[in-house]
C-alpha cells in the first residue's frame, strides 16, 4: 500500500512576527492556539488534505487536546523536532566558529525528547522530522553530525521508552549545495541511526511550466536510488505576486513521480491580516505591482485570518482543493502506475 501524503504546511505566525523569525512563531499544537485551530478543521476538511506538517512546538503548551481533536478528524501530523540546531548566521559563519556541544546541548535534547513524549502516542503522528534548513556552505555542513544525533537519539527513545516506532527523518532544501551529500550521509549505517525518509522544501516550479523544465525530472532521477520514502514538506511558488497556476500539483500525484516522491504539503495554510500588512510596508514582491487586479490572491497563504479572527479562503484555496479532488477521484493507476514496490 502506498501512502501519498496530500497536505498544507500549517505554521500560524504572530500577526507582527516577521518571517524566518522564531520569536514570531506560535505553537499550533498548543492550548493557546486550539480556538483557533478548531475554526481552521472545517476548512482543511474543505481542501481534502490527509496531513499536516508542523515545523514549530513548544514544551509549554501541551498538544494533548489539538492532536485528540486533528486525530478525531482523520487527519496525520508530521512534526518538525530540532529547530534550533543552527548558528546565529549559517551563511556566513566559519566552521571554526560552530560550537557542536553548545549547539546540541542537553537542555536541547531534552526538551525536543520531551516534546516526542508529549506526542508519540497518538496514532496520527506521522513522523518527526530533523531540520537541516541551515546547511548553506561547506562550514554549515559539520552541522550534518547533530542532524544524524538527533535522529539517532530520537529513534532510540522511542525504544527505550517502548513506544509506537514512529518514523524518524530529515528535512532539507532541495536548493541547497549538497541535497546529494546529505542524502548520502544520512542514509548510510544502520537503521538504529540512519534516517527513516527524506522530505526536501521544492521551489523550482514557478508560474507555468512542466515536469521537464521545472527540474522535478532531474530531481526524481537524482532522489530515485535512495532506500528511503521521499517527499516535498513544502511546495507553491508565488510568480509575480499572482494567484498560483498549481500545475505541479498534477505532477506531483503523476506516474511520472509518484514512483519516486510520495506527496507533499502545499506552502501554507494561513497568515493573519497583520502580517500581510507589514509584508507589504516591507516592499515584499507579492504586492510589487499594484495595478495588479489579482493583486490580493498573491503571497503563500491559502486561507487569509483577519484580524477579527475570521477566515477568509482566498482562489489558491479553491484550486488546490480541486487539484486534491481531481486526484482524489482518478483510478488507482492513473496516480500511481505501474512502480515496481520497494522494499521499505
Amino acid at each position: 500500500m502506498q501512502f501519498l501524503i496530500k497536505g498544507v504546511t500549517y505554521s500560524p505566525r504572530k500577526p507582527n512576527g516577521r518571517p524566518h523569525d522564531k520569536e514570531s512563531y506560535i505553537d499550533p499544537l498548543g492550548e493557546d492556539w486550539l480556538p483557533e485551530l478548531r475554526k481552521d478543521i472545517p476548512h482543511l476538511h474543505q481542501l481534502g488534505i490527509n496531513t499536516i506538517f508542523v515545523d514549530h512546538a513548544e514544551l509549554t503548551q501541551s498538544p494533548e487536546r489539538a492532536l485528540k481533536l486533528l486525530q478525531d478528524e482523520g487527519i496525520y501530523v508530521l512534526l518538525e523536532l530540532f529547530t534550533n540546531i543552527h548558528p546565529k548566521d549559517s551563511h556566513t559563519v566559519q566552521a571554526a566558529d560552530i560550537d557542536l556541544s553548545r549547539l546540541y546541548s542537553p537542555i536541547k535534547v531534552r526538551k525536543n525528547l520531551a516534546i516526542v513524549s508529549q506526542t508519540a502516542h497518538f496514532p496520527n503522528i506521522l513522523g518527526y522530522s530533523i531540520s537541516q534548513s541551515s546547511i548553506y556552505t561547506s562550514a554549515t555542513t559539520k552541522l550534518a553530525a547533530l542532524h544524524r544525533a538527533a535522529v539517532r537519539d530520537t529513534k532510540l527513545f522511542l525504544r527505550k521508552t517502548g513506544a509506537r516506532q514512529i518514523p524518524v527523518g530529515a528535512n532539507m532544501s532541495s536548493n541547497q549545495q549538497f541535497p546529494l551529500g546529505s542524502l548520502r550521509y544520512m542514509t548510510a549505517g544502520s537503521p538504529e541511526e540512519r534516517v527513516d525518509f527524506m522530505s526536501f522544501a521544492v521551489y523550482d516550479w514557478v508560474g507555468p511550466s512542466s515536469f521537464f523544465t521545472s527540474g522535478y525530472k532531474s530531481l526524481c532521477e537524482a532522489f530515485e536510488p535512495w532506500p528511503v520514502p521521499m517527499f516535498w514538506a513544502e511546495y507553491g511558488t508565488v510568480y509575480h505576486g499572482r494567484a498560483r497556476v498549481m500545475a505541479e500539483v498534477n505532477c506531483l500525484f503523476s506516474p511520472d513521480m509518484t514512483g519516486v516522491v510520495s506527496g507533499g504539503f502545499w506552502h501554507t495554510f494561513g497568515h493573519t491580516e497583520a502580517k500581510r500588512a507589514e509584508t507589504k510596508q516591507s516592499g515584499h514582491h507579492e504586492d510589487e505591482d499594484d495595478s495588479d487586479p489579482d493583486k490580493d490572491e498573491g503571497g503563500y497563504d491559502l486561507v487569509r485570518i483577519k484580524e477579527d479572527g475570521t477566515r477568509q479562503p482566498k482562489r489558491d484555496f479553491a484550486k488546490y482543493r480541486q487539484k486534491l479532488a481531481d486526484i482524489a477521484s482518478k483510478p488507482t493507476e492513473e496516480v500511481v502506475g505501474q512502480h515496481e514496490a520497494k522494499d521499505y
